[in-house]
């Protein structure tokens, strides 16, 4: 078996340190309407710039439960908006609210083990959250989970796995002709060392799973 020498720059990288962190615009989960009073007043504060005034709607929010308001508030601590900056509690209120099924705050916390960002670094934390992110169409996670496999970064090296997430992420609508170009250059390296059947499988999940057929064909 040929061993594959992917040379990926630290530019490879640039979806985890240039994609701003994801925050929850919406409430998803069933909470008190209290909390969601919270939530929703948080919101209208952070979108006015009143950051103090949306620190102290989310954290009364999230103290109640409220996952996206625990996700938020992981934004601000992670930022310094609002609040004085602790990546600690940053990481903290992510890992509550990915637990209870926030994607973007998957993604968050995946890329803080990641880069080793108020956590120490840990590829293996970071493919396990990036991979609860990706199933839940954070397409930065799916990218950045296709690296991890390609380079055998916490998960076992597996070319196939790497090219199947980086693939489903150049299937994304909307995706900016910079992240569209990275995800091709990444493809263009792995196929050599990927079997034509797992292509064709790769390419037909991202068609099923993005719901349209423009998706990143190699053949």
């Amino acid at each position: 078996m040929k061993t594959l020498t992917l040379t990926i720059t630290q530019h490879s990288y640039f979806w985890k340190a240039m994609t701003a962190t994801v925050l929850t615009a919406a409430a998803l989960f069933c909470i008190s309407s209290a909390a969601f009073a919270d939530f929703e007043a948080g919101l209208r504060a952070f979108e006015k710039g009143n950051y103090t005034e949306a620190a102290m709607q989310w954290n009364t929010a999230a103290q109640a439960g409220n996952v996206n308001a625990q996700h938020n508030l992981g934004v601000l601590y992670e930022e310094g908006l609002g609040v004085d900056q602790d990546l600690l509690k940053a990481a903290a209120w992510y890992q509550k609210a990915a637990e209870n099924g926030v994607p973007g705050a998957a993604y968050n916390l995946g890329s803080m083990y990641d880069e080793g960002i108020g956590v120490e670094q840990n590829y293996t934390e970071a493919a396990k959250w990036y991979t609860v992110a990706a199933e839940g169409n954070i397409v930065d996670a799916q990218f950045n989970l296709g690296l991890l496999y390609a380079m055998g970064q916490g998960v076992t090296q597996d070319y196939e796995k790497a090219y199947y997430w980086v693939n489903l992420a150049s299937a994304a609508k909307d995706l900016s002709f910079e992240h569209l170009s990275e995800c091709y250059q990444i493809l263009e390296k792995l196929a050599p060392y990927v079997s034509p059947a797992s292509i064709k499988k790769a390419e037909a999940a991202a068609s099923t799973w993005w719901g349209s057929s423009e998706f990143a064909s190699l053949q």
